[in-house]
């Protein structure tokens, strides 16, 4: 019975193992396993425990790591102006360039200005410019 445990090292393991007469449990990373044992690291400490002192062992089912709550925000533009505003809208409010080309200037401001309203803050992107320190403002 091969008793190195290769197919432990990389792996966080539970072990279970006997030291001076008393049974512990411990979580942490198989560092090496060799013939003699097995290099345990539980946090900053490396212990040595030796292949015949190993009971027990399994691998610890990796868990996915946790969402940080960061959620998506919304993305300052520049203010459209006249020359801006076709090409906005068919970038950034999705319409399709036969529509932005048959409207006009006056229509495709109206129809941006009337989706952010519509809208709010829920929609991806606002419109603000940079103040001197590079701070958004509104």
């Amino acid at each position: 019975m091969d008793t190195t445990y290769p197919e432990l090292v990389g792996k966080k393991v539970e072990l279970t193992y006997r030291s001076n007469g008393d049974v512990f449990t411990e979580t942490g990373t198989v560092k090496v396993a060799n013939s003699t044992g097995v290099m345990f690291q539980k946090g900053q400490k490396s212990t040595l425990i030796l292949n015949h002192e190993i009971e027990d062992h399994s691998i610890v089912a990796s868990t996915p790591k946790a969402s940080t709550g960061v959620g998506v925000k919304a993305k300052r533009l520049d203010p459209v102006t006249d020359g801006t505003v076709k090409r906005h809208l068919a970038l950034h409010h999705a319409l399709l360039l036969s529509e932005v080309n048959n409207m006009s200037v006056f229509d495709a401001l109206k129809a941006h200005e009337g989706q952010h309203e519509e809208f709010g803050a829920d929609f991806p992107h606002f419109h603000a410019e940079k103040n001197d320190s590079g701070e958004e403002r509104q």
